[in-house]
C-alpha cells in the first residue's frame, strides 16, 4: 500500500509514467492441455492412488500440477495419452497446448463446453446437442462409457475412484504472474512461486520509485537539454550519480548513435575509450584517475542506462554485450526500435546470455 501511495504521489509531481516491458508470455492468458481425470471417492486410497500414478504414468510436462484438487479430483494422465484417444499419430506427436477453446477437430471428437466453445470455434453442429452433452460446472467431458476401464493406466488398481473418467483442461505451464495463476487456480490446483521483480514490474510505476525515480528522471531531462537528435546517458543505481552523457554524432560517423557514445564514454572511464567527447557530453573523471583495472567493473556492469529514444538493434545489442542493467527510455522507435517496438522483444528472445530490464518513460499527450 505504502508502494502505491508513493508512485501515485509522484506522478502527481511530476507527471511521468514508467511501465516495464516484458515479454509477450507474460500477459497471455493461461493456456491448457487436455487431461484424464477422476474423482477420489475414497480418501483413504489417495495416497497410494498418487504414488501408483506417478510410478504408471508420469506426466513430466505438468509438474506444474497437483495431482489432487481439494475437490477431490484427481490427475491420470494427458488426453492424448490415453489408450482410448482416438487420433492420427501426426495428432499425438503434435503440440498438445492450445487455447481454452478446443479447435474443430477436438469438437469432432468430443462434446463441447458450454462456456469456451462459440460458433467460429468449433463450426456448424450436426444434429441438435442435448443439455446432457454439456459439463458446464466443471467444463470438463465425460467420456463415452465403453472407453472408462482403457482411459485408466493399466496396472493401476482403481479402488478408492469413482470410475468414471472425464476430459478436462488444465493449465498447460506453470503460471509467471498472479494473475495467471488465479486464473489457473479456477481450472487446477498448481504450485506458484512468484518472482519479486516481475510483480514489481507489473505494479504501478514498474517498481521505480523514490530517489531512484528521481535520479533517471534527472538524467533523462539532462538528454533532453543538449536539443540533440537523440541522447543517452549512464547512471548508477545506488547514489544516482551521472557516470557519462553522450549524444547521437552520426553526423560525424554512421556508427556514432548515442548508445554506441554512452558505451565509449564509459569505456573512457575505465582508461579505455576510442572516440573524442563532444562539447555536450559528459563524463565522470573521478574514475577514469584510479586506473586499477582490477577494481573496475565491465564497461556498463550494474548501471543504469537513460535514453531519449528506442534504441535500435546494434545499439541494443552493444548495451547488452557491456552488461547494462536497465534500460529506460521515453520515445519509441517504431522504424528500428527492438526493446519496445519489436514483437517479441529483443530482450525477451532466447538464446542471450545476458538480459536487459527494459523500461518506457513517458508523458500524457500534451504534458511535454
Amino acid at each position: 500500500m505504502s508502494d502505491t501511495t508513493s508512485y501515485d504521489a509522484a506522478n502527481e509531481s511530476d507527471g511521468w509514467h514508467i511501465e516495464a516491458v516484458l515479454g509477450p508470455e507474460y500477459s497471455e492468458p493461461v493456456r491448457t492441455v487436455d487431461a484424464v481425470v477422476d474423482v477420489v471417492v475414497d480418501r483413504r486410497h489417495t495416497s497410494r492412488l498418487v504414488q501408483d500414478l506417478q510410478r504408471l504414468c508420469p506426466i513430466p510436462s505438468l509438474r506444474h500440477l497437483k495431482r489432487v484438487c481439494p475437490d477431490g479430483r484427481i490427475l491420470i494422465q494427458l488426453a492424448t495419452d490415453s489408450p482410448g484417444h482416438e487420433g492420427s499419430d501426426s495428432e499425438k506427436n503434435s503440440s498438445r497446448t492450445s487455447k481454452c477453446s478446443p479447435s474443430p477437430q477436438e469438437c469432432k471428437n468430443k462434446r463441447s463446453f458450454s462456456e469456451t466453445v462459440t460458433d467460429s470455434d468449433s463450426g456448424p453442429q450436426d444434429g441438435p446437442t442435448s443439455s446432457e452433452q454439456l459439463y458446464s460446472t466443471s467444463k470438463s467431458v465425460l467420456l463415452d462409457e465403453q472407453k472408462n476401464e482403457r482411459a485408466l493406466p493399466r496396472g493401476l488398481d482403481a479402488s478408492g475412484l469413482r470410475g468414471r473418467p472425464e476430459r478436462c483442461a488444465v493449465p498447460a505451464s506453470p503460471p509467471l504472474t498472479r494473475a495467471q495463476f488465479t486464473h489457473a487456480q479456477r481450472l487446477w490446483s498448481c504450485n506458484f512461486h512468484p518472482s519479486r521483480a516481475v510483480e514489481a514490474a507489473l505494479a504501478p510505476g514498474a517498481g521505480v520509485h523514490g530517489a531512484r525515480r528521481a535520479a533517471l528522471l534527472a538524467a533523462l531531462r539532462a538528454c533532453y537539454r543538449t536539443s540533440a537528435k537523440s541522447a543517452a546517458a549512464a547512471v548508477h543505481p545506488h547514489d544516482g550519480s551521472l557516470v557519462a552523457l553522450a549524444v547521437d554524432a552520426r553526423d560525424e560517423h554512421p556508427l556514432q548513435h548515442a548508445a554506441m557514445r554512452l558505451v565509449d564514454l564509459v569505456a573512457r572511464t575505465q582508461c579505455g575509450g576510442v572516440w573524442t567527447p563532444l562539447p555536450k557530453e559528459e563524463i565522470k573523471e573521478s574514475v577514469s584517475n584510479a586506473c586499477g583495472k582490477d577494481s573496475l567493473p565491465y564497461l556498463c556492469t550494474g548501471l543504469d542506462v537513460v535514453m531519449t529514444h528506442e534504441p535500435c538493434a546494434m545499439c541494443a545489442m552493444a548495451l547488452t554485450h557491456a552488461r547494462a542493467r536497465c534500460v529506460f527510455f521515453s520515445e519509441d522507435n517504431s522504424n528500428c526500435g527492438v526493446l519496445y517496438s519489436l514483437s517479441p522483444p529483443l530482450q525477451t528472445l532466447p538464446g542471450l546470455n545476458h538480459r536487459l530490464q527494459v523500461f518506457h518513460a513517458y508523458l500524457p499527450e500534451g504534458k511535454r
